[in-house]
């Protein structure tokens, strides 16, 4: 059993992409976690954003590294997101934040007719309410 330079070259370097990604992620989350309201809803993408590390850190260090969770891996991870932090974040993240405010904006033209859908049903049942409890309102004489 030797080991093979090239496969750890790979690990290595699908780690460091790998930590591009987590840089990404972070930074779309981040953007869509200043535009919410809300401890839990910002806790639920914290959560989410640890999963989806945790999750792609493991599968990569296992398919990588034949069954074996490398610490080398772990480490080419982490110097990727902190070159990407450094180098490209500020960048993507304007991107991001203008992307996410052109999708909110999107989804609150789109989500008009529903929403006064729903303000006219909830008057309809005001009205219709009011109107049976004063018109067939008896009294216990």
């Amino acid at each position: 059993m030797s080991v093979s330079v090239a496969s750890q070259l790979t690990a290595l370097l699908g780690g460091a992409v790998l930590g591009i990604g987590v840089g990404l992620l972070y930074d779309l989350l981040g953007s869509v976690r200043r535009r919410l309201s809300g401890p839990i809803r910002r806790s639920l993408l914290d959560l989410l954003f640890w999963l989806c590390t945790t999750a792609a850190l493991f599968l990569w260090s296992v398919c990588a590294g034949g069954g074996v969770v490398q610490v080398s891996v772990c480490a080419a991870l982490f110097l990727g997101t902190a070159a990407y932090l450094r180098t490209l974040s500020p960048f993507c993240r304007n991107a991001f934040d203008a992307l996410i405010g052109l999708l909110s904006s999107f989804l609150h033209f789109v989500g008009a007719p529903f929403r006064l859908f729903c303000l006219l049903v909830s008057k309809s049942i005001n009205f219709f309410e009011n109107f049976f409890k004063k018109h067939f309102s008896f009294s216990a004489e």
